[in-house]
């Protein structure tokens, strides 16, 4: 009889989950600091001033139709052909790159709150043509700190989501929530807020090297927190067609402690370090649309502090491209598709206009963080 793979153990339940886990991943997914280091630009994509101006005319041509925002697509924002396929690189590298990109080259000054949302719907559509929505219709989230806004009347007994707040935020990847995450940097914040990203392709490939019990752990079936309005429960990591996902959020931890055993802490620890170990700080200006990989690609984020003339503001979007989109495991899909809705049933706000109505309708409390 052969001898099993030197990652399982048959003392070891946590290992044992492994099985079916490949005992390494290869491919442009497996990147780290040391990737980017001297050509650190390669990931971004520069709009020209000609690209500029067929963005706007776009925006012409959408609002001229009358429809309302979730109604943008590619055939209600056109764009030339060279434009269109540029964008559809995008989804080629977010599926089979680097897992990552970011558009360069919009200014949102230029334009109104409107004109600025339908820029980067009609942008993001052609990268993912399905967008997440919730129970409630919301497709689009404001990312800023509301900690001090207005607290209304009836939300005296709710807390503000991570994502509206000026905290850092560990590595994660927003937990059942979108394929594809499209970020919008309408303003960046006065000081801080340097975001992060590291491939989780490499910290399964130093944790199958150096603590594949942790590996383990987080391929079992974890106690999430109940009550939330989309089902949480499954394992951190998912392996399907050779491929490993995560999922990972400390946001839900946080806030309930007690579910998170001392191995399953030590686990989520151990993939902090390594990715602080392997991320890059991402370039980001304002005006970028970053894309990132929500499968596979873990992002964090430092404090920040804003100032009244410069305050962070992102707008998010959750996508999914049928076109190369991946063979995602039953359990993960059956938790995920219905979230993508038709746009009859889809709102998409151009303002933030209750911090903690999007906090409990939009972000589902502990899917992200």
């Amino acid at each position: 009889m052969a001898a099993p793979p030197q990652y399982m153990s048959a003392n070891d339940a946590a290992t044992d989950e492994l099985v079916h886990f490949p005992p390494s991943l290869s491919g442009d997914l497996c990147w780290d600091a040391n990737t980017f280091r001297n050509s650190q630009h390669e990931y971004i994509i520069h709009l020209t001033p000609k690209d500029v101006s067929s963005i706007e005319r776009a925006i012409t041509f959408f609002k001229a139709l009358g429809k309302d925002l979730p109604f943008l697509s590619p055939e209600t924002f056109p764009l030339p052909n060279e434009l269109s396929v540029q964008l559809r690189h995008i989804s080629d590298r977010l599926h089979n790159g680097a897992g990552f990109a970011v558009l360069r080259g919009l200014d949102p000054k230029r334009y109104d709150d409107e004109q600025n949302v339908i820029a980067y719907c009609g942008l993001a559509s052609y990268v993912g043509s399905e967008r997440v929505t919730n129970a409630f219709g919301m497709s689009l989230n404001h990312l800023r700190n509301a900690e001090n806004d207005p607290r209304p009347e009836n939300r005296r007994n709710m807390e503000l989501n991570a994502s509206k707040r000026s905290g850092g935020l560990k590595f994660h990847a927003d937990r059942y929530y979108a394929e594809i995450l499209a970020m919008f940097v309408k303003e960046n914040a006065a000081i801080g807020g340097e975001q992060y990203l590291a491939s989780f392709s490499t910290i399964y490939n130093k944790l199958m090297e150096e603590d594949s019990h942790s590996l383990g752990v987080l391929a079992q079936e974890w106690d999430w927190p109940k009550g939330c309005i989309r089902d949480l429960s499954g394992p951190v990591i998912f392996q399907s067609a050779g491929r490993v996902l995560v999922q990972l959020v400390w946001q839900a931890f946080s806030e309930n402690p007690e579910l998170l055993s001392p191995v399953q802490k030590r686990a989520l620890e151990t993939v902090q370090r390594i990715a602080q170990e392997v991320a890059i700080e991402l370039d980001h200006q304002t005006g970028d649309i970053q894309f990132v990989n929500n499968l596979v690609i873990l992002h964090a984020r430092n404090s920040f502090q804003d100032l009244p003339d410069k305050a962070r503001h992102i707008l998010r979007l959750g996508l999914r491209d049928r076109g190369n989109g991946w063979t995602l495991p039953e359990q993960y899909r059956k938790l995920t598709d219905s979230a993508y809705r038709p746009v009859e049933e889809q709102c998409i706000p151009v303002w933030d206009f209750d911090p903690y109505f999007t906090t409990t309708v939009a972000t589902a409390a502990a899917h992200h963080g």
